[in-house]
């Protein structure tokens, strides 16, 4: 994955700031990769995150986290500090969630989705990571993790919609619907 993002927002400014991220753009279509070049967005952000939809191997199970009681689930992730990439904030995101993920693929950096959403003024990659398995020592951030089946939808909205239109279009032989 080629991608830079680069935000500088204002300390003490409410508003979003107008931010411009690059990337190359790379589509899946007809069983074939399509590079459509170099590109880059100017939209108002407030935040720019990295997310990981990690799936299990032996029955398509995702990751989900809950950081508080009662409320919904989650994916694992955070947001993108000025100088990363979000590969970058993914990588140190789910080692502060204290995730161990056991058997994850290696080229999970060049699958992602991206996305905005004008609501929260946020722009989302997301990674789709497969693995045997995740272990995740106690911590703070994370009030509980599971496995969610792909028939279940636990997720915050919109969420589980992403997610599974993501596992269909990079990892479809791990759909389980």
């Amino acid at each position: 994955m080629i991608c830079s993002i680069n935000h500088k927002p204002v300390p003490g400014l409410l508003s979003p700031v107008n931010m411009k991220a690059t990337f190359n753009e790379i589509v899946y279509y007809d069983g074939q990769t399509h590079d459509l070049g170099q590109k880059t967005i100017t939209l108002p952000f407030h935040r720019v995150s990295a997310r990981a939809i990690i799936l299990r191997r032996s029955d398509g199970a995702i990751l989900g986290v809950r950081h508080q009681p009662g409320r919904g689930v989650a994916l694992p992730g955070g947001g993108v500090d000025g100088g990363e990439t979000p590969a970058q904030a993914l990588h140190r995101e789910l080692s502060e969630e204290g995730f161990t993920l056991i058997g994850a693929d290696d080229d999970w950096r060049e699958r992602f989705g991206v996305d905005y959403y004008a609501g929260y003024k946020e722009l989302n990659f997301w990674f789709l990571i497969t693995v045997e398995d995740a272990d995740m020592t106690p911590n703070s951030e994370i009030h509980e993790w599971h496995w969610v089946s792909q028939h279940d939808n636990p997720w915050y909205p919109g969420m589980g919609e992403m997610i599974l239109l993501l596992i269909k279009k990079y990892l479809p032989g791990m759909v389980y619907t």
